[in-house]
């Protein structure tokens, strides 16, 4: 008995000296969060440190709506809202509505906001809270309810109330504030 006793004790101090030896692996990166980068502010670095999340320094626009439509008369694209989907949910809402001649949407206002030839998109529902969590770095007005490219329902979109933080659906044609990011 106290073998077995002693032969635990042992194998316990085994395993907590190897839990304490483990290091941690830094990566150095030749870029800061809250850097000014290809007309924007970085707001995230990948684990990378190559790649990462990029937003306009400003509010683009103080009110418009995810749809130029009140009532969609299409189906809605299929939206994702996880890191790295902006772009592919604002082409997809593009795409949706390519029959409208109003560029007066968000997805259309995201997308034209070209400077430098970067490639900038409406945020999804997490880019935009990452885009929240670091409003400081940027010139981002927070007294406002900025969109997302991501869809909570067939007639719903995800916002987030930059005062708070708190994130949550509206109906496409309520109109909110506008930013735009991009990913280097």
């Amino acid at each position: 008995m106290k073998k077995q006793i002693l032969s635990a004790i042992l194998i316990m101090a085994i395993v907590i000296g190897f839990i304490s030896c483990k290091k941690e692996v830094v990566v150095s990166s030749p870029y800061q969060v809250g850097e000014y980068y290809h007309g924007g502010i970085i707001v995230y670095i990948d684990g990378t440190g190559q790649h990462g999340l990029i937003s306009s320094n400003y509010t683009l626009n103080y009110s418009l709506p995810y749809s130029p439509c009140q009532y969609p008369t299409i189906e809605n694209p299929k939206t994702n809202e996880g890191y790295g989907f902006g772009a592919d949910n604002t082409l997809a809402i593009m795409s949706a509505n390519q029959w409208i001649t109003s560029s007066n949407y968000g997805a259309s206002v995201a997308l034209t906001n070209s400077l430098y030839s970067r490639n900038w998109f409406l945020p999804s529902k997490e880019e935009l809270n990452i885009i929240y969590k670091n409003v400081s770095h940027t010139d981002i007005e927070t007294d406002y309810i900025y969109q997302s490219s991501s869809l909570d329902s067939s007639l719903k979109v995800w916002v987030q109330d930059f005062k708070t933080g708190k994130q949550y659906s509206v109906n496409q044609w309520e109109s909110e504030a506008i930013v735009s990011c991009s990913q280097f």
